[in-house]
């Protein structure tokens, strides 16, 4: 065993206060780096800084004219998003420049429940100075501000371009009504959406109150939406209206109320009428003897309830008609409707209507009643059917009886096939190419989940004309619906057209 040595316990400890004398050393030099490190990403966070003020300067957003950048302002605040012109305003010394434009603020939107609305509003016409005003009041639960605050509208009257009131109950809607008193010369659009409705109240109550005369003065009125649960009355809508649409948020239908309403309105022009797709309850049709109605300029009919309410068209005499669109808001029938079917044909043979276009949605004609429409529309343009059991022979035959065919629009039906398409395609082209013309070629055809026509039809039927396997635009019926959304097969459908190397034929394809 070795003996215990003092001088190498002290050589040992010297050496330990060395390293660590060292390690302090270090530690001391890694300090200073990480100082000298965080001031140089400060500097360095400055000159990030600075590039991205100049990279801002020379951006599109920037170099933008005022007043291309107030019309996307405008367009802003025109889709919902109200306060755009307060947001913009903050963002630059340029945008602050053209959120000022009047037309910036052109939408007005008024909410009664919030912090003091009439300051709001008296801030917004101040800005707006002379520019065209769309107005849109929310009336909710605070009713003290109606007054003064339609008062301080109607002070601008002039520039009015539409008026939308939405209100929870209808005494502030007759409320502010009654207080538009003025010279409405630019007044196009207006919209009224009552939510809460009971039917124990008076008749008084019920009635929206003094449209006519509020709004006597307004030249250019032309269309007028109502949304609400009860019919309009009598005399209750301005005889100048071009364009009623009628919103129902009930199941019972009383037609003869209905057409007492439209004989008062000899200068509509396009009648929308909607009911709910609430399928718990069962529409009430009133109906047998009414009288018949006839609107002299009326051009479009559009019609979504229950397929019983469309015994309204045995009642009309519409010798201007050139679009007419009837939809099932309830499940779609697995069988032809005979009301629907003895209704259409009632209003078709009653003259020689001018119709251009017919759109069928959830509802369905037996054979022979397709067949007697199509000899009443020899200027149908287009046709759109929307899950029909229409079968190849009598699409075939309708081709036949309408040689102004152009367009054809086919979802959700199960007994078309592709090839009795491509054939129908064909023909009218070569029929077209006679001298003169037998008939109107097809421009499109539009086909979306028919079971029976496949990848192979739609190359051939894009030989003769152009198929669309996608809705037409945003604003198409199915596109609210969501019923005709086929991206998935579309996109395997384009795949596959890459793969084959067949690209090319898609430019008469629109997937």
């Amino acid at each position: 065993m070795d003996h215990y040595n003092k001088e190498e316990e002290l050589e040992v400890k010297r050496m330990i206060t060395a390293h660590e004398t060292a390690i302090q050393a270090v530690d001391e030099e890694i300090v200073g780096l990480e100082q000298q490190i965080r001031r140089l990403l400060f500097t360095k966070s400055q000159h990030v800084g600075e590039i991205r003020l100049l990279k801002g300067r020379i951006t599109l957003a920037r170099r933008l004219p005022p007043d291309i950048l107030a019309n996307i302002f405008e367009r802003c605040a025109r889709d919902g998003f109200t306060l755009t012109p307060l947001v913009a305003s903050h963002v630059c010394s340029e945008w602050r420049e053209a959120a000022l434009i009047p037309h910036v603020w052109s939408h007005l939107y008024v909410n009664t429940d919030t912090a003091e609305p009439l300051g709001r509003v008296e801030f917004w016409l101040n800005r707006v100075k002379a520019a065209p005003l769309f107005v849109h009041m929310e009336i909710k639960n605070d009713l003290t501000h109606i007054r003064p605050i339609t008062d301080a509208l109607v002070s601008r009257s002039s520039q009015w371009h539409t008026l939308t009131i939405s209100s929870t109950l209808l005494q502030p809607v007759n409320d502010a009504i009654g207080r538009c008193k003025g010279q409405f010369t630019n007044l196009r659009r207006m919209s009224i959406s009552i939510k809460e409705e009971s039917s124990v109240l008076p008749e008084v109550e019920t009635r929206i109150i003094g449209l006519p005369g509020a709004f006597q003065n307004a030249p250019s009125l032309r269309l007028l939406r109502l949304s609400r649960s009860r019919l309009p009355d009598r005399g209750s809508i301005p005889s100048t209206i071009r364009e009623l649409e009628l919103d129902l948020d009930n199941s019972t239908v009383q037609i003869s109320a209905l057409l007492d309403v439209l004989e008062g309105l000899p200068l509509l022009e396009s009648l929308s009428l909607s009911t709910p797709t609430d399928h718990s309850t069962s529409a009430v049709i009133t109906a047998a003897t009414d009288p018949l109605v006839t609107l002299p300029a009326l051009t479009s009919l559009t019609m979504v309830t229950d397929p019983l309410a469309f015994q309204l068209l045995r009642s009309l005499h519409l010798p201007a008609l050139r679009h007419i669109a009837l939809r099932n808001s309830r499940d779609p029938l697995a069988y032809p409707h005979q009301v629907l079917g003895a209704s259409l044909l009632h209003l078709l043979q009653s003259d020689d209507l001018p119709v251009e276009r017919m759109e069928l949605q959830d509802l369905d004609l037996s054979h022979e009643d397709f067949l007697t429409a199509a000899r009443y529309m020899p200027r149908l343009q287009e046709l759109s059917l929307h899950e029909s059991d229409i079968p190849d022979e009598v699409l075939l035959s309708i081709s036949g009886l309408c040689p102004s065919l152009q367009q054809l629009d086919l979802r959700w039906c199960g007994q078309i096939t592709g090839r009795a398409l491509v054939r129908l395609a064909r023909d009218r082209l070569d029929a077209s190419e006679t001298s003169p013309p037998v008939v109107q070629p097809l421009r499109s055809v539009t086909v979306i989940n028919c079971s029976h026509v496949q990848e192979v039809d739609i190359l051939d039927l894009a030989q003769a004309t152009v198929c669309r396997l996608v809705l037409n635009d945003m604003d198409d019926y199915c596109s609210r619906m969501g019923c005709c959304s086929n991206d998935r097969y579309r996109r395997r459908f384009y795949r596959k057209l890459l793969e084959r190397g067949q690209g090319h034929v898609s430019r008469n394809i629109v997937i």
